[in-house]
């Protein structure tokens, strides 16, 4: 089996996503909006003021998942680079300019580091697909580009 492949955005999942933030948001307002209401001091403006921002950060991500929901985001795995579409956005690194790739545990992202560069972090957020995956895949993937940069004398 070829190492080389495609993985192809899980829309489904994005949009489920979206949708429970939106509920967070909600949520998260009706009950600052009771907190305020009853408390009517300096703690009940603080947790307020708090949950404005956390509401805030979720409605950008909601935004973003929506984007991407609706957008052309994909992983291929070719025999000359890893390429990365989001959006308008397609980031092509060659297998030659990766130094390692790992799983974050902390983030829950595949970290691809580079020469000369900021790590390239991949979210699992393709279809069937967990981040061990996808690390496991970009693994062989550039095992393989090595293995045939060496077998080929470049």
């Amino acid at each position: 089996m070829s190492p080389y492949r495609t993985f192809e955005h899980d829309t489904y999942n994005e949009g489920s996503v979206a949708l429970l933030r939106s509920v967070a948001i909600v949520v998260v307002l009706l009950s600052i909006g009771g907190l305020a209401l009853g408390l009517r001091n300096w703690v009940g403006l603080l947790f307020s003021i708090v949950g404005l921002a956390a509401c805030a950060a979720w409605v950008a991500l909601v935004g973003r998942s929506r984007r991407r929901a609706r957008g052309n985001v994909s992983l291929r795995l070719e025999p000359d680079a890893l390429r990365f579409v989001d959006g308008a956005t397609t980031i092509e690194l060659p297998w030659s300019e990766i130094t390692a790739v790992e799983v974050d545990e902390d983030r829950l992202d595949v970290r691809v580091a580079r020469h000369d560069a900021d790590p390239l972090r991949i979210e699992p957020m393709f279809r069937g697909a967990s981040v061990y995956d996808l690390a496991d895949a970009i693994s062989a993937a550039w095992r393989a580009s090595a293995s045939a940069t060496d077998h080929s004398g470049r």
